[in-house]
């Protein structure tokens, strides 16, 4: 597992995943995402309408390039949740 700082985006090779827990830059969200040739992306944050993440776990369903490939619910009933997202293979 690798740390950046804000705003560094890292150089990974395209077997890596990356992770976003509790993520609170969209901006910055998208310089990782432009830059990144790999297909896993886990976005994990809360969903419980009284703590915010951006981007929110369900972020990437309305992306063409992406789709769930798991997710799950942690703590109490939907206050937080894991999603897996795979990139779509392209035709």
């Amino acid at each position: 597992m690798e740390f950046t700082e804000p705003g560094e985006v890292p150089k990974l090779d395209s077997t890596s995943a990356l992770l976003f827990s509790y993520f609170n830059n969209l901006s910055y969200f998208h310089q990782y995402l432009d830059n990144y040739n790999g297909n896993c992306i886990i976005l994990i944050g809360p969903v419980d309408n009284h703590r915010h993440c951006d981007p929110e776990p369900d972020y990437l369903e309305n992306f063409k390039e992406w789709s769930v490939f798991a997710s799950h619910t942690i703590r109490e009933e939907h206050q937080d949740r894991v999603v897996i997202y795979k990139r779509a293979q392209l035709s």
